[in-house]
């Protein structure tokens, strides 16, 4: 497949999509998600972007990202994606667990979750098993692991693979373009089932918006 051409022009935002390898849903985790969020604000110091807004799904994250310098897009995305696999790998092998998301340990609102019930009377919401306390089941590390497994490794000897290849990425020039995307990515954890109210969903920049919450990360608001 032939890779997109980017347009990399200063002051236009980015608007960034990119996948997890087999849309295996590792962000249910928040170790996970924190790896990811280091990875992010790590670069957006070297490379001098501003964070315009972002939404980290189960299975893939959304970004929206300024640039101010010559660094390529592309740059910016392999770098990210590159330090958040290292650190989700290491994580993954070193078994460490912890609770999936959403968890009250994490979120400080009441995370009120969209079910359904199967024939076989188990809970799922967008294909996903939940437990006894209404949390994500997850597979243990080590079947995830599994399913994160190369079958044809690399010349490199990678064994794993956390991304999908590439990315999606999106030239936005215009404000009302701009305010679009932002509503697009914040409306996702609700279209998608996860959660009731926009303001459940902790890993997305609605928090910043609109609760004053930066815990997560901060973002370089525009005017709403």
């Amino acid at each position: 497949m032939r890779t997109p051409k980017r347009y990399n022009i200063e002051g236009h935002v980015h608007f960034v999509t990119t996948t997890c390898y087999k849309r295996v849903p590792i962000f249910l985790y928040d170790l996970c998600n924190t790896s990811v969020i280091e990875a992010v604000e790590f670069y957006r110091r070297k490379h001098n972007f501003n964070l315009i807004g972002y939404t980290i799904m189960p299975d893939h994250l959304h970004l929206l990202i300024q640039l101010h310098n010559a660094t390529k897009i592309s740059d910016i995305i392999r770098d990210v994606k590159h330090a958040g696999a290292f650190k989700i790998l290491s994580t993954l092998k070193a078994g460490q667990q912890a609770p999936p998301y959403p968890s009250s340990k994490t979120n400080k609102h009441k995370v009120k979750l969209r079910t359904t019930e199967s024939a076989d009377g188990a809970s799922r919401t967008n294909g996903l098993s939940r437990g006894k306390a209404g949390l994500l089941a997850l597979p243990s590390n080590n079947n995830i692991l599994a399913r994160l497994r190369l079958e044809n490794p690399g010349k490199r000897g990678h064994r794993y693979s956390i991304w999908e290849r590439g990315f999606y990425d999106f030239n936005i020039y215009s404000e009302k373009m701009l305010k679009e995307k932002l509503d697009y990515i914040h409306m996702n954890p609700v279209r998608r089932g996860l959660v009731g109210s926009l303001g459940d969903w902790r890993y997305s920049s609605f928090r910043n918006y609109f609760l004053d919450d930066h815990s997560v990360i901060t973002v370089d608001k525009i005017e709403l």
